[in-house]
């Protein structure tokens, strides 16, 4: 039974450590690769289990790479719609609520043209190093549920 709980903890891991590596995949290829100055947000505040739309305003302050032309100084609207995971979530972190007057790094595409959306998931206003302590605290959380799996199984194995 230990080997099957390991043998599944393994996978689990293998599993979080591709996604993190597709997360940073995601970056590396963003179009728009920035930094922002957020100016404004604005959202609808939800219940565990719920998802919110998410507008915000921002000033473009660095480019690495831009596909639309953006330049510092530019403004964008940035557009998209966060999860908020009831307590008992094991799965992938949901994209932060960015805050007013904070900078980020920043990892998106435009849609048509009107606005820009994130594109590495909540790795989307991270840098690097950020995206890997992210998918760690991840891959931790589901070591945690599996050893407490692992304990429940062998406690019912022992009746």
């Amino acid at each position: 039974m230990k080997r099957m709980a390991l043998f599944a903890l393994l996978i689990l891991a293998a599993s979080l450590s591709a996604q993190s590596m597709a997360k940073i995949a995601d970056q590396l290829y963003a179009p728009e690769q920035l930094t922002i100055s957020v100016l404004e947000v604005n959202y609808a505040p939800c219940e565990p289990g719920e998802r919110t739309d998410i507008e915000v305003k921002a000033e473009v302050v660095a480019v690495k790479n831009t596909a639309t032309r953006l330049e510092p100084g530019s403004k964008i609207i940035i557009k998209y719609n966060r999860y908020y995971p009831p307590e008992d979530w094991t799965g992938p972190a949901s994209i932060p609520i960015l805050e007013q007057g904070r900078q980020y790094y920043a990892y998106m595409s435009t849609y048509r043209y009107s606005y820009y959306v994130p594109v590495a998931g909540n790795a989307s206003f991270s840098n690097f190093q950020d995206t890997l302590a992210l998918e760690l605290a991840d891959i931790q959380r589901g070591v945690q549920d599996i050893q407490e799996n692992i304990g429940e199984i062998e406690s019912f194995l022992n009746q």
